[in-house]
């Protein structure tokens, strides 16, 4: 997350801190980080932004299976047939 958004020279940095996203100032302190996302963390759940146009924050971020995170991408389709999407 912190890299993504803060290194310029890291291979994704030009979709996060290029584009504009950023990390709360509170949670570059590595512990503010945890005392907000730890108690509803779950083993083998990713870390999402809720809206991806948005920075990482608290209340734009949870945790979700690997499935709802790759889901929700800024690329993703989503097609509705009759009541189904």
């Amino acid at each position: 997350m912190k890299a993504r958004c803060l290194n310029p020279n890291h291979k994704a940095w030009k979709n996060y801190g290029g584009r504009g996203i950023t990390v709360c100032e509170q949670w570059l302190d590595f512990r503010m980080f945890l005392s907000d996302m730890l108690p509803s963390y779950q083993q083998g759940l990713d870390l999402d932004r809720k809206d991806n146009n948005l920075g990482y924050y608290k209340e734009n971020c949870r945790w979700v299976t690997r499935q709802t995170n790759c889901n929700n991408k800024r690329n993703s389709v989503r097609i509705q047939v009759g009541n189904e999407q």
